[in-house]
C-alpha cells in the first residue's frame, strides 16, 4: 500500500506538470495530442501487459515497471528545466514512453490487492488502497504547482524519487506476495500462439460474463467523456484565463479531495452494497451534473469546487465497480482482466481528448465541456436503463 501511494504521488506530479507544460507549449489542440500520446499505448498494449503480468508475476512486473517509469522522469525533468516554452514534440515522446511503461505497470499494480485480500475483504481493501492513493494525490497536486512556479524541472526529479522509493518498498515487501506465482518458469520458452491464446482468453472470459462486459462499458464511457474536461480542460482554462501555476494546482486538487471524501464515505458501506452497478450509476449521473458546472467555470476556485463534486461522485463508483470486477474474476485471470479494464479505461480517453481539444479550439472551452457532459449522461442512460437492469443487477 505504501508503494501504491508513492506511485499515485508520482503520477500526480507528472500529469500536473505535463498538462501545464503542454498548455504553454503551443495551440490548444496540442494539449490534447500530448496527453493523448500517453493514453494510446495504454489502450493498445494494456491487454498484453495484463498477460505479461500473469506470466511473470504481478509483483515482479510492478517492481520492474516502477524502475522504468522512474528512469523516464529524468528526460522529463530536463525538458522542464529548459528556458522558454517546452517543446511539444519532446512532451509527446515522454508521454508516449510513459504510456508504454504504464501498459505493463497498471494491470500488475492494480491487481496486487486481490493477492493479499480476498472475497469479503476485497472491497474494503480496494477502498483503502484508493483512499491512500487519493491522499497522496491531495498532497502532490499543490506541491506540483508550487514546484512549477519555483523551477519546473524539480517536479520531474521529485516524481523520479517517488517512483524509486516505491520500487524499493515493493522489493523489501516481496515476501508478502508469496502466493503471486509466475505462470511460467524463468527462461521457459513459450510459442507465440500460446501468448495470443492468453490474450484471447481474457476477451472470452469477459464475453461470457455479462456483468464484466457491463462494468467495462461503463468505465469506457465515463473515462471517455469525463477525463478530457479534467485533464485537458483545466490546463486550457488556466492558460485562457491567466491562472497562476499555484491556482492551476488548486483547481486540480479539487478532484483528488472530492475523490478522497467520496471513497471514505463509501468505505463504511462498501460491504453492504448489494447492487453495486445501480449505486455506481447513481454516482455517475450525479457526476454528469457536476460536469456541466465545470464546463462554465472560469475562476480556479469555482473549477476546484466542480472538480471536488466530480471526484466525490466518480471515485466511489470506480471503487464499487473495480472491486466487483475483481471479486467475480478468478485469480488466474486477474492480470488479463486487469488489462481489459485498462483497455476499457484508456481506450476511449485519447478519443475524448481529441474531441474536446478540437471543440475547444473550434468553438469554445465551455461548449466542449457541455458536449462531453451531455454525452456522459446520454450514454449511461442508453447503457444502463433499457439493458435488462434486473438480470444484470441480480448477476452482480
Amino acid at each position: 500500500m505504501s508503494a501504491s501511494t508513492l506511485d499515485a504521488v508520482a503520477d500526480t506530479l507528472f500529469f500536473v506538470a505535463l498538462g501545464w507544460a503542454a498548455a504553454y507549449s503551443s495551440s490548444e489542440i496540442s494539449v490534447s495530442v500530448v496527453l493523448a500520446a500517453g493514453t494510446v499505448p495504454r489502450a493498445v498494449l494494456m491487454v498484453a501487459g495484463g498477460a505479461v503480468a500473469d506470466r511473470l508475476g504481478l509483483a515482479l512486473t510492478a517492481n520492474v515497471t516502477l524502475v522504468l517509469r522512474a528512469l523516464l522522469m529524468v528526460p522529463f525533468a530536463i525538458l522542464l528545466a529548459g528556458s522558454g516554452p517546452v517543446s511539444a514534440v519532446g512532451l509527446v515522446v515522454v508521454s508516449l514512453l510513459f504510456g508504454v511503461a504504464d501498459a505493463l505497470h497498471v494491470p500488475a499494480m492494480g491487481a496486487l490487492v486481490a493477492v493479499v485480500a480476498h472475497d469479503a475483504e476485497l472491497r474494503s481493501a480496494q477502498s483503502l488502497v484508493t483512499t491512500l492513493g487519493l491522499i497522496g494525490q491531495v498532497v502532490a497536486a499543490p506541491v506540483a504547482g508550487f514546484l512549477l512556479a519555483l523551477r519546473g524541472g524539480v517536479v520531474g526529479w521529485a516524481a523520479a524519487a517517488c517512483l524509486a522509493a516505491a520500487a524499493a518498498v515493493m522489493l523489501s515487501a516481496r515476501r508478502q506476495f508469496a502466493s503471486d506465482k509466475p505462470g511460467t518458469e524463468v527462461g521457459e520458452s513459450e510459442p507465440a500462439g500460446r501468448k495470443i491464446h492468453e490474450l484471447l482468453a481474457g476477451f472470452r472470459f469477459a464475453r461470457a460474463h455479462a456483468p464484466v462486459l457491463t462494468i467495462l462499458a461503463v468505465f469506457t464511457i465515463a473515462n471517455l467523456t469525463a477525463t478530457a474536461p479534467l485533464a485537458v480542460g483545466i490546463p486550457l482554462k488556466a492558460h485562457a484565463y491567466g491562472w497562476s501555476s499555484e491556482m492551476y494546482a488548486v483547481a486540480t486538487l479539487g478532484f483528488a479531495v472530492g475523490s478522497a471524501l467520496g471513497v471514505v464515505m463509501m468505505e463504511r458501506h462498501a460491504t453492504e452494497a448489494t447492487r453495486p452497478l445501480r449505486l455506481a450509476a447513481t454516482f455517475l449521473f450525479a457526476g454528469a451534473g457536476a460536469s456541466y458546472v465545470l464546463a462554465f467555470a472560469t475562476h480556479p476556485v469555482m473549477a476546484g469546487i466542480a472538480c471536488l463534486a466530480l471526484g466525490a461522485c466518480f471515485a466511489p463508483a470506480a471503487v464499487l465497480l473495480k472491486a466487483e470486477l475483481l471479486r467475480i474474476t478468478p485469480e488466474s485471470h486477474l492480470g488479463r482482466v486487469g488489462g481489459l479494464l485498462g483497455f476499457a479505461i484508456f481506450g476511449g480517453i485519447p478519443v475524448g481528448f481529441l474531441i474536446y481539444g478540437w471543440l475547444a479550439e473550434a468553438v469554445s472551452i465551455a461548449i466542449a465541456g457541455t458536449v462531453m457532459a451531455t454525452g456522459l449522461a446520454v450514454c449511461l442512460m442508453l447503457l444502463l436503463v433499457p439493458a435488462r437492469p434486473r438480470s444484470v443487477e441480480q448477476s452482480l
